[in-house]
């Protein structure tokens, strides 16, 4: 990747270029937990300032796109963070509520990857648990959604401020 490209993203990204440490000495940024998928992604985007991810249609691809939100947000690259966000909810709006399986096991581990990857004040969160809270019959028994349940007390108290309440009191 082109050092002047690079920096131009985002001041983050400019200050990991333009300095005396490693990165801006040697020109050589190593960024070892970012998958492959993911960096391919980010240089895409980068030179052509769209990306891709396999399946594009399907809620397969929502953890490449939670990837490169999640890789977006920590260098600050508000374009690229926009764009993956976009893709995100327009998948998820044209899929509608999840009900394979395999599709509430590709939301579960976006939403576990976003949880474990992103400020707890991140929009994305947010959505997630929106979305999650509106499908919440579909993921009740769901072991992913359970751990996640437990391991994350923000997704929680996310899923729970986003919960409308019963439709009867429980005495009737």
């Amino acid at each position: 990747v082109h050092k002047s490209l690079l920096g131009s993203l985002s001041p983050e990204l400019q200050k990991h270029t333009n300095n005396e440490m490693k990165e801006g000495r040697g020109g050589v940024m190593e960024l070892g937990e970012v998958d492959e998928a993911t960096m391919e992604a980010f240089l895409e985007w980068a030179y052509l300032k769209d990306y891709t991810v396999p399946e594009p249609k399907k809620a397969s691809s929502l953890i490449g796109h939670t990837k490169v939100y999640a890789l977006a947000d920590r260098f600050n690259t508000v374009t690229l963070k926009n764009l993956a966000y976009s893709k995100i909810t327009a998948l998820l709006a044209d899929i509608g509520m999840v009900v394979l399986k395999v599709d509430v096991a590709a939301l579960m581990e976006a939403v576990t990857y976003a949880y474990d990857n992103l400020p707890y004040s991140t929009r994305l969160l947010e959505y997630f648990a929106q979305y999650t809270s509106w499908a919440i019959d579909v993921f009740r028994t769901n072991k992913e959604f359970q751990a996640l349940l437990v391991s994350c007390p923000d997704f929680a108290k996310a899923l729970v401020t986003n919960s409308r309440g019963a439709a009867a009191p429980p005495w009737l």
